[in-house]
């Protein structure tokens, strides 16, 4: 599992480098295992506390593997809860909207009414129904917590594990990150990918694609004299999560929109600029575990979080891609980046041009995987090869198949 450039962290396990079998993205008692197993028993992260920043904030979120659409919600007291969005009278949706404020969720079916905390307020004609007790019929409510303004849920009734506790060193390595700086954002929801869900999370955990698929969008941005493969520098994991750390080219020539705009603002493709100089001092100064390597030129840091977001950590940035899957052949994906509020015209100018970029990437990696699911359906090849630098999907394989197979602690 050695690479030509990158460089492993102490501890991690070596996986080998035997092929993968496509088994486990084809097979119906597989998914229906990591429907069990993995998407009803792990903390999801499904929101950032910064999308509801109000009391009686919401949001509504589908999560089709669990046949569930959750309601996320900031309490009046400030507190933020989960609940299923579904009726204790008939199992009617009871809020259609995606996102609001509110103080009262009325049920469109009987007018059933709950507050921010779940609790049943309202039933009409409420003397029709005898021995009625209100204070256990609630909103069902769904296990959450959060951290560094990241908004987890557990679908389990009764996890084994706190969020911190299955976050584990993932805990020390973003705790510092300055996550609530970074209060607006820009999304994407691409709606359903025709394909399984680690198809599209392997085309955003590995790095060896970049020079040929994104050669016309990336060009030499994260390769240079000492790297001209591009690879990736670091590789550390902690737990089922893991993260690529990535250096950026000192000596590339941007174009002049793109200089202009490495002058007000740093994103994740910046590869100089004062921006990008001042954001890089700062985050060193709060001595976070980002670039757990210590690379001298480092771009960006490449987190997933098991199961299924990919958080690209950048000096001034922070992009989550998040992967849920639907069926075997079907994933629904959404994309957020934040940053900060922008207070000029001119870091204004810097977002756009960096989200645009950015956004032709993501364009180009659906096309390609959707393409992978048709042929792994025709049934030609029966496993992968990888690279020494796609450690991340041997990396997430490896763990799915344990909690497939029930060999590891629910978190």
């Amino acid at each position: 599992m050695t690479s030509t450039f990158m460089r492993m962290a102490p501890g991690v396990q070596d996986l080998g480098n035997d092929p993968l079998p496509v088994k486990p993205y084809l097979c119906p008692e597989f998914f229906a295992g990591e429907r069990e197993n993995i998407f009803g028993k792990v903390w999801l992260n499904v929101a950032r506390g910064c999308e509801i920043p109000n009391p009686g904030d919401f949001i509504v979120r589908p999560v089709e593997i669990r046949n569930a659409s959750v309601i996320v919600v900031r309490g009046e007291d400030g507190v933020i809860r989960a609940f299923h969005n579904v009726c204790s009278h008939r199992s009617a949706k009871v809020e259609w909207r995606a996102c609001g404020n509110a103080k009262l969720f009325s049920c469109p079916y009987h007018a059933w009414s709950y507050d921010t905390q779940g609790k049943l307020r309202g039933v009409p004609s409420e003397g029709n129904f005898p021995g009625l007790d209100k204070s256990i019929y609630g909103l069902t409510p769904i296990h959450c917590d959060t951290w560094n303004d990241l908004v987890f849920i557990n679908f389990d009734e009764a996890p084994d594990q706190t969020l911190r506790e299955y976050l584990g060193a993932l805990v020390d390595y973003g705790d510092a990150y300055p996550m609530s700086d970074f209060d607006a954002w820009i999304s994407v929801d691409v709606g359903v990918v025709n394909c399984n869900w680690k198809i599209f999370l392997d085309a955003f955990q590995e790095i060896y694609h970049l020079n040929s698929l994104h050669r016309q969008t990336l060009t030499d941005t994260f390769k240079w004299a000492d790297n001209p493969q591009g690879e990736p520098a670091y590789f550390s994991t902690f737990g089922p999560h893991r993260t690529i750390s990535m250096g950026y080219n000192p000596a590339q020539r941007s174009g002049p929109m793109a200089t202009l705009a490495q002058r007000f603002a740093s994103d994740i493709t910046s590869t100089g600029g004062s921006a990008l100089a001042n954001a890089r001092s700062s985050l060193d100064n709060r001595q976070t575990g980002i670039n757990p390597g210590r690379i001298d030129n480092w771009a960006i840091d490449v987190t997933t979080i098991f199961p299924n977001v990919v958080w690209l950590v950048g000096s001034n940035s922070a992009v989550f891609h998040k992967i849920w899957p639907i069926d075997r052949e079907h994933t629904r994906y959404e994309n957020f980046s934040f940053y900060r509020k922008p207070t000029t015209a001119s870091e204004r100018f810097s977002r756009e041009v960096s989200f645009g970029l950015f956004r032709d990437t993501i364009v180009e990696d659906i096309l390609n995987t959707e393409f992978s699911q048709q042929a792994l359906l025709a049934g030609a090849k029966k496993n992968f090869l990888l690279q020494t630098t796609e450690v991340s999907v041997r990396h997430h394989h490896h763990h799915v198949g344990r909690y497939v197979r029930g060999e590891v602690t629910h978190g």
